[in-house]
């Protein structure tokens, strides 16, 4: 991250501040994390987490953050199916358009 240029830290910022927003709007997390990566291979990667105190459930899906207040940790053994995952991508869409 700190070797992109100012204009790609800025568009970056806005980026997230329109996620951040649309995400608020659509599905009202208690918390948002952001986690920056490049551990493997040498490339930066980010992870977007909206972060629940109580169980959500959308679509007849009940997620629970059970880790809330915590570090979030990858629950490998979860899958989100894709009908959920495009419906989750199509609801921000909507927002940011």
């Amino acid at each position: 991250m700190t070797e992109a240029t100012t204009e790609e830290q800025q568009e970056l910022f806005v980026v997230l501040n329109n996620l951040r927003e649309a995400v608020m709007k659509v599905f009202q997390p208690d918390w948002l994390n952001y986690a920056f990566l490049g551990n493997a291979t040498r490339h930066l990667h980010g992870h977007f987490i909206p972060r629940y105190a109580q169980s959500k459930t959308f679509m007849g899906v009940t997620f629970k953050d059970e880790r809330y207040g915590h570090n979030y940790k990858t629950d490998h053994s979860f899958e989100t199916p894709d009908e959920i995952l495009f419906t989750v991508r199509d609801e921000i869409k909507k927002v940011l358009k």
